[in-house]
């Protein structure tokens, strides 16, 4: 089945944790809104639309029209994402507003990636515990089995009294997650039947708090 979008969907929500899956996360573009300043309230923005609403719509269209007329001839590309519709939008989007697209898109992307992560692994309780782990000299670099990291990470989530995951299956497809991978390096070797993992911190990792 060949599907083709046709659009970009906005989510708005008070609960993130809705979509904090890996699979959710890793298609998504999360935006992080600031609180309205002080005498902002929604009736003098609502006034302020309302009176320049001729001039918004009309800026608009015309920013519009030039995307879609640059998509049209946006050529074949390689994408590096899940977000491959976005990111060939994003290009002709830079041409139609003369921007450096090779610049700027590229960095862009960086940016929601590491935005992506951040979301995802706040109140991921795997990862804190995990870091927890790392952070004790002897483990980073350890090869050890699904089971018996299990084992230690459940043992020091029960002392600080948080849930955590109960199978060694569920903790080897956390120890998958995007936004694991991209805060520690995660290496798995076979030995004989047994699949063991090495958690590393990168050179240049995410600070997990």
């Amino acid at each position: 089945v060949e599907i083709r979008p046709q659009s970009f969907i906005a989510v708005a929500s008070k609960d993130p944790r809705s979509f904090r899956r890996d699979d959710t996360v890793d298609r998504s573009i999360v935006l992080r809104m600031g609180a309205r300043t002080a005498g902002s309230s929604i009736a003098s923005i609502s006034a302020a639309i309302t009176r320049d609403r001729a001039l918004i719509y009309g800026e608009w269209l015309y920013y519009l029209n030039r995307v879609v007329a640059a998509v049209a001839l946006e050529p074949e590309r390689n994408t590096t994402t899940r977000l491959g519709d976005f990111e060939v939008f994003a290009y002709a989007a830079c041409r139609a507003l003369g921007w450096q697209s090779e610049v700027v898109v590229p960095a862009l992307l960086d940016v929601l990636a590491r935005e992506r992560t951040a979301f995802a692994a706040e109140s991921d309780i795997v990862l804190d515990i995990l870091h927890e782990w790392v952070s004790y000299g002897p483990n980073e670099g350890l090869a050890i089995s699904a089971r018996d990291l299990l084992q230690q990470l459940s043992t020091m989530a029960s002392t600080g009294n948080k849930p955590f995951v109960r199978t060694p299956q569920a903790l080897a497809q956390r120890l998958r997650a995007p936004h694991l991978r991209a805060i520690y390096d995660v290496t798995e070797t076979l030995r004989g039947e047994t699949r063991l993992y090495t958690i590393q911190k990168p050179l240049s990792s995410f600070e997990v708090n």
